[in-house]
């Protein structure tokens, strides 16, 4: 959760998120009222001209309502900004090309689908204690084919063994391979990390709730993987392969 200690140091730009280029950059983020939410694995380009000196910093706190009370959210410094002087004066940035890439909110997709992120109660393997994830479809159509367009609803609603779950306190970051996705729809949150529309790779979760998001399977046929981006989730099975069919 990104901002500067000074929101008059700098003007800045969010120009592009998860490789893609926004239609119009991004004014006024990075600070509190507007800080720039990172997940795990997202990538931001920012353009800052400042004026003074400022530190970027990520705070833990004012988001909870958003990413859960349970998330583990970095709290201090990570970067001082110093101003150098300069007498010439400095050209306008040229800020990149809106990605070419047609919006999907008004396709209707060719399959819907629900997708579950599991976290459940303790489990023991090799005589060691792990949390029991899981990333599943339960319900829709996950099959997923070159040239379709598909609607998945990403769910992180409960946590806790079977017979007694609780409601969701901490975010699991989705990520998908091969295709960026474009956001349709969410529970809450919306222009925290995203706004309707938006294209992304890897996205926060609203806390308890869920995201709706299309894409369309482009270009490559094969095995992919859609999963929680914290990787000792994913490793311990909060993720979810499937394999893109050859076009018909």
């Amino acid at each position: 959760v990104l901002e500067l200690d000074d929101p008059t140091a700098c003007e800045t730009l969010v120009v592009a998120r998860d490789g893609y280029a926004r239609a119009a950059p991004l004014r006024g983020s990075l600070t509190r009222d507007r800080p720039l939410v990172m997940a795990p694995g997202s990538r931001a380009d920012v353009y800052a001209a400042c004026v003074k000196p400022a530190v970027l910093r990520s705070r833990s706190k004012g988001l909870e309502a958003y990413l859960g009370e349970g998330s583990d959210v970095y709290d201090g410094g990570l970067l001082r900004i110093k101003p150098a002087p300069s007498e010439k004066l400095e050209p306008p940035p040229v800020l990149p090309a809106a990605a070419p890439v047609s919006s999907l909110l008004a396709t209707p997709p060719d399959r819907v689908a629900t997708l579950e992120m599991i976290e459940g109660g303790p489990v023991i393997r090799d005589g060691n204690s792990y949390t029991e994830y899981g990333f599943e479809v339960v319900d829709g159509d996950g099959t997923v084919r070159v040239g379709e367009v598909l609607e998945w609803t990403i769910v992180n609603e409960r946590y806790g063994p079977a017979g007694a779950q609780k409601p969701q306190v901490t975010t699991h970051p989705f990520h998908l391979h091969t295709n960026h996705y474009q956001i349709v729809s969410a529970s809450h949150g919306l222009g925290v990390d995203y706004d309707v529309g938006d294209w992304r790779d890897t996205i926060t979760l609203p806390t308890p709730g869920n995201v709706t998001v299309r894409f369309r399977a482009a270009d490559f046929d094969g095995p992919s993987l859609a999963h929680c981006h914290i990787f000792s989730h994913a490793d311990l099975n909060m993720d979810h392969p499937f394999t893109i069919l050859p076009a018909l």
